[in-house]
């Protein structure tokens, strides 16, 4: 018998630029050549990279997904520039329609929520491009982490609720936090003139480990003024959604079930920027 099948929650961005860079004169052209197969980047303690994909006219069809830098091989195949073997939840399936520069994607839960697809798709589309390509979530109106902080002049508070992980630790120091007092959340916040967190392995992990498993709240100064501006990573919940249908079988998004809620939430899309 078939197995149940379950609805995915897909979640939408647009694809575009950086302000300020110069677009390609053959869009089509360098989204292909971004999305070549293999790139990798390693952010917040998973390695993502790019598999391959598929075109269909106007649309494309890819997967991109992570694994651990010390996970056992087997995973990914070198030869052909795909998984081979992999965790359903570490794999992210996407759909892209290029003639209206949007992209639907998959949530997994809090394995991948909107701002991990965003951040991660974007840094793969970059590495080695000519483009400084950007990739906003629609119905979120604050710029991504590593935009905001960028924009920013100096950061004085960021506060980092965090959840126990599944499956593993960013790292061992919030680990033995968490394991040696037996906690199933925790809190770690840090005030300054100027806060670079990457002077602090502890601030590295926590902030890790709560941007898959918790939430972050941070504020700095915008400019002479010193007015603070805020980022919340709650308010990637904001993100436009829609339901699609898997597959009974594979439990897999079809493209032409990708192609529907794309093309029914193109309306509302834009609508947005009148």
């Amino acid at each position: 018998m078939p197995r149940r099948s379950r609805e995915a929650t897909i979640a939408f961005a647009r694809i575009g630029f950086a302000s300020g860079s110069f677009p390609p004169p053959d869009f089509n052209g360098a989204l292909e050549g971004a999305l070549t197969p293999g790139k990798d980047v390693l952010r917040y303690d998973r390695l993502w990279r790019l598999a391959r994909h598929t075109t269909n006219e106007r649309w494309i069809f890819g997967r991109l997904g992570f694994e651990y830098p010390d996970a056992a091989a087997g995973l990914w195949d070198p030869a052909v520039k795909d998984y081979v073997s992999i965790h359903p939840g570490q794999l992210v399936r996407y759909a892209i329609d290029v003639e209206a520069r949007r992209v639907g994607f998959e949530l997994k839960g809090n394995t991948v929520r909107p701002g991990t697809f965003q951040g991660n798709f974007q840094a793969l589309l970059n590495k080695e491009s000519h483009y400084a390509w950007r990739i906003t979530l629609e119905g979120v109106r604050q710029p991504p982490w590593e935009e905001w902080r960028a924009e920013i002049s100096r950061l004085v508070s960021v506060t980092m609720r965090m959840h126990r992980p599944n499956p593993r630790y960013p790292g061992d120091l919030v680990e033995h936090m968490f394991e040696d007092a037996k906690l199933a959340a925790a809190t770690i916040g840090a005030r300054g003139d100027d806060i670079d967190l990457d002077d602090s392995e502890l601030l590295v992990q926590a902030f890790s480990l709560a941007q898959n498993y918790g939430s972050i709240t941070a504020k700095g100064v915008a400019g002479p003024a010193a007015n603070k501006e805020e980022w919340r990573s709650s308010e990637e919940g904001a993100v436009e959604r829609a339901k699609a249908g898997r597959d009974p079988e594979t439990q897999d998004i079809s493209p032409d079930e990708f192609k529907r809620v794309l093309l029914e939430q193109r309306g509302d899309a834009e609508e947005d920027e009148e």
